[in-house]
């Protein structure tokens, strides 16, 4: 179709043109003598015009379509950079209240008792909320923020289930020569505390343990996989393996290994510097 109409245009266009510039002062010459006309004559059906005419487009058309393409490619581009960032938003938004019901309910438990460890719960959980609402809304935090973070939710989670779990974890040095997503690592620790703790009141470990070496933070998370607990780990592990790749494309990598006891998370990830 796009070929056809071009020689439509050609057929139909280069005699309007031709008697266009005929009727130019300049071309008002005696007859003999040569005018601007390609064909250099007043014959506006003259083969001599059709080929300039068809040259003309030859050469002009790719170029107005190579522009053309390129903005196109622009404004695709960036409609797809504003449907990531709205999908990123959307999966930040999505952070499990689980634990925050919990909290709650644990708080006000204390408060009946009146607890000397109430205020401190209630001080870490507005540390929690706090970086939520502030730093998560954040592209990329240092892994500084990020890591004190997580230990506010351990130190959290241990008032709340001192008697019941042991957390082994560990940190990574030179934390604030780094920049990460921010509450991206908190969902496996999430997941180990929601399927693993939570669902017994029997003393159970969690491992959390965080290192770093030559720009890649390894994540090593393992839970027990209780009897009695039928959840699924699935909501949560979808809302970060998306944005995993939304976020670092061709960075990272990310192992789960399920046997009939452990759950255990594996996560490679390779940071930017400050």
């Amino acid at each position: 179709m796009f070929l056809f109409a071009n020689l439509i245009s050609l057929a139909v266009l280069t005699p309007v043109l031709i008697s266009c510039v005929l009727l130019l002062p300049i071309n008002d010459l005696p007859v003999g003598i040569a005018n601007l006309t390609p064909g250099g004559n007043n014959n506006i059906f003259s083969p001599e015009n059709y080929q300039f005419v068809f040259l003309f487009l030859a050469i002009s058309t790719p170029i107005i379509l190579a522009f053309e393409r390129q903005q196109q490619h622009v404004q695709i581009s960036n409609i797809a950079q504003q449907q990531t960032k709205t999908e990123l938003k959307l999966l930040q938004q999505q952070i499990n209240p689980h634990f925050l019901f919990n909290t709650l309910n644990n708080l006000y438990a204390l408060t009946l008792k009146k607890a000397d460890s109430a205020p401190d719960l209630v001080m870490q959980l507005a540390n929690l909320l706090r970086y939520s609402v502030y730093e998560g809304q954040k592209a990329q935090v240092s892994l500084e923020k990020e890591i004190n973070y997580l230990k506010g939710f351990v130190a959290l989670q241990r008032l709340r289930s001192a008697e019941r779990c042991n957390f082994d974890v560990q940190w990574p040095e030179y934390q604030q020569h780094y920049l990460i997503s921010p509450l991206l690592l908190i969902m496996i620790l999430e997941n180990a505390i929601k399927h693993g703790v939570e669902p017994t009141s029997q003393k159970v470990t969690v491992v959390f343990k965080i290192t770093m070496a030559n720009n890649i933070l390894t994540l090593f998370s393992s839970n027990p996989i209780l009897p009695n607990n039928n959840s699924e780990h699935g909501v949560g592990l979808n809302n970060l393996r998306r944005r995993l790749t939304l976020l670092y494309p061709n960075k990272h990598t990310l192992i789960i290994d399920k046997n009939k006891t452990l759950w255990q998370t594996t996560l490679k990830l390779e940071l930017t510097a400050c």
